[in-house]
């Protein structure tokens, strides 16, 4: 029997890793293979994940993040496979999906490479299952997003080859290194990945390297695989662009080195992405503020007008219209940040807080410096208009975005399960404990009966009748392959999916291709995730950051090392790091935050605390964080700061 290698290079994504591993078990219960999972140096545990769950599972454990190339190298040059499946952590593949496609290469002994029909988290089609050669023409068009406008052009979009059917089978140039079928002898042949390109790109340089030798690529439309995108680095950010952009010139120079062109325009492309991130993610940012300061502005113009024509005694100056409503304005909109009114859920208390403050930080300092002292009453209504318009915009926005006036979101979102009975008990718990806003409705079965909403062809009129937003889908009762087929066929609707995989304590899914995944389990509702936290805890770096250097003279003699005091003061306004964080080693799916200068357990005098007690430490921290808990760390620990 054949012998088959799967390599998943895995880089903290430890619930998807669980989750496809549980797949390539099934995929190849008829099959003699191996499965070998690298970890690239995670923090979540991952290789303890798999240590500990799927012991017949070889793992190479890095001690530092090598980059996907290496990895997979390191994998291939162990693997005894005649054949090599390069997959990643963040699929979920058909129960027959690697016997399909390895019958079809044994079958095609011209063909090197075979790849699959890809679909996201929602079931929408991943075009990038199927490419063309990213020539200089090819590449022009996509950059130019003529493919976008001719979808099914093998002219205009090539990059994609729109022109070919996706649920067939077709050769193609390129395969995405996401599920990608290779012979082992061809490998031998044309080497291995190149390991110039850390991440991205070096499947496309693989494909075009085994065309070279003579090769094919093959896509098989008919097999299907999620694949959720993102989860081991947030697309389409900045650092993403970067990243990105850096193994493309690499490309470009190895592969089209002698179009004159090519380069020159590819790298003033890559600044001109960089650029139109940066505007699209400041446009995000600052788009809510920037209306409402305009809307504001335009609205106390409009009552100081109006009270200077009628009842003041002389008219306002223009210093204090061109300047000081402004400024006004931009303390409010500040203080309102800070309260918390741009977090969501939204929540009126928080925009009175930000009022408030707000008016009283402004009437402070107009009764203490005569030159920007004027009217109270402009100051005292304006406070109220401020306050008025600012929730009116938000019921404007949900009404805009969701045609409905929750701008508080205290709806709970509606859960189905498709599942058992036995499956609903279990889902139900960790959606409880999990303490999102969230509500199990009830479970679809095959046939309907013993207490299901219905059977699988009443799905349709029980979302609608429920108003369900979510669909989750128990990979113990119902096959991944079944599963794939449900998410297409709801993938033209507004519902969001998650998969509740056997013997796990986790939900997970994938809503958008740009942002990392979202789970529901035990412990993924930190008070540490919350917005909020997350910025009180940097507004308190950056306040003792600031009240520690005008004491530096003083404090940096109480620490081991002065100079490292003041290394870590600046590292920490400096964004690199944090007063407080996670002790490295426990990071578990806790809550991403930056480097710690000082650990939740520093401040305790035993040096001997087992592991799975700094562990249960660190939970406790991010799990009811509160500013008090940095504070209470941080002076017990100034000895430390160096």
């Amino acid at each position: 029997m054949t012998k088959l290698s799967v390599i998943i290079v895995s880089y903290n994504v430890k619930f998807f890793l669980e989750q496809c591993l549980r797949s390539c078990i099934k995929a190849t219960q008829n099959l003699e293979a191996e499965i070998i999972v690298v970890d690239n140096n995670s923090v979540d545990e991952s290789a303890e994940m798999v240590k500990e769950k799927f012991s017949n599972i070889k793992l190479i454990h890095n001690k530092v993040n090598v980059g996907f190339s290496k990895a997979n190298n390191q994998a291939i040059l162990k693997a005894k496979g005649d054949f090599i499946l390069l997959l990643n952590p963040d699929t979920l593949v058909e129960e027959d999906a690697f016997e399909k496609s390895l019958l079809f290469m044994k079958q095609q002994k011209e063909v090197g490479a075979v790849g699959v029909q890809m679909i996201d988290g929602k079931g929408v089609f991943l075009d990038e299952s199927k490419r063309g050669i990213p020539d200089f023409k090819t590449s022009l068009f996509k950059f130019l997003g003529l493919h976008k406008i001719f979808p099914k052009s093998k002219y205009f979009n090539h990059y994609y080859l729109g022109d070919l059917e996706k649920d067939k089978r077709h050769e193609v140039d390129i395969l995405v290194g996401a599920f990608m079928l290779l012979r082992k002898s061809v490998l031998d042949e044309v080497g291995l990945l190149d390991e110039q390109f850390f991440m991205y790109w070096e499947d496309t340089d693989l494909c075009m390297r085994i065309r070279e030798k003579g090769y094919k690529n093959y896509y098989l439309g008919d097999i299907k695989i999620i694949h959720y995108k993102g989860e081991s680095n947030k697309r389409h950010t900045l650092s993403f662009t970067i990243g990105f952009n850096k193994s493309m010139l690499a490309f470009v120079k190895k592969h089209f080195s002698k179009h004159l062109l090519f380069l020159p325009l590819i790298k003033l492309a890559t600044i001109v992405k960089a650029i139109m991130v940066l505007i699209r993610d400041f446009i995000k940012t600052f788009s809510l503020p920037i209306i409402d300061f305009t809307s504001i502005l335009f609205a106390l113009l409009l009552l100081t007008n109006y009270w200077g024509e009628n009842y003041a005694p002389y008219p306002f100056s223009e210093t204090f219209t061109k300047w000081l409503i402004p400024s006004y304005i931009t303390i409010w909109i500040v203080s309102l940040f800070f309260s918390g009114a741009y977090d969501k859920p939204f929540r009126i208390n928080r925009v009175a807080r930000g009022v408030i403050f707000g008016l009283l930080v402004i009437a402070t300092f107009s009764n203490f410096f005569n030159t920007i002292r004027f009217s109270r009453v402009i100051i005292i209504v304006g406070g109220v208009l401020v306050f008025t318009l600012f929730v009116t915009l938000r019921f404007l926005y949900r009404i805009l975005t969701h045609k409905d006036f929750d701008i508080a979101e205290k709806r709970a979102l509606n859960l189905l399960l498709v599942s058992k009975k036995s499956e609903f008990k279990r889902a139900e718990e960790i959606i409880t404990n999990s303490k999102h806003n969230t509500k199990l409705i009830g479970y679809l079965n095959e046939k309907g009966g013993n207490g299901a909403l219905g059977s699988f062809s009443d799905m349709d009129s029980i979302i609608k009748k429920h108003n369900i937003d979510e669909v989750v889908f128990a990979s113990s009762y119902i096959s991944f392959k079944e599963i794939i087929k449900h998410l297409i066929s709801l993938s033209a609707t507004s519902l969001n999916f998650k998969i509740l995989p056997e013997n796990s304590h986790f939900l997970i899914g994938s809503n958008s291709r740009e942002t990392l995944g979202d789970y529901y389990c035990p412990d993924s509702n930190w008070e540490l995730s919350k917005t909020s936290n997350k910025r009180n805890k940097r507004v308190l770096d950056i306040f003792l950051s600031f009240l520690f250097l005008i004491f530096a003279p003083i404090l940096m003699w109480y620490s081991s090392s002065p100079t490292q005091f003041l290394k870590n003061i600046i590292s920490i306004l400096r964004a690199e790091k944090t007063f407080v964080g996670f002790n490295k080693k426990y990071e578990s799916h806790f809550p991403n935050i930056r480097k710690g200068v000082l650990m939740p357990t520093s401040h305790l005098k035993s040096v001997n605390i087992d592991s799975k007690e700094v562990r249960n430490i660190n939970m406790r921290y991010a799990k009811d964080y509160s500013a008090r808990k940095d504070l209470f760390i941080i002076f017990k620990c100034l000895n430390q700061l160096g």
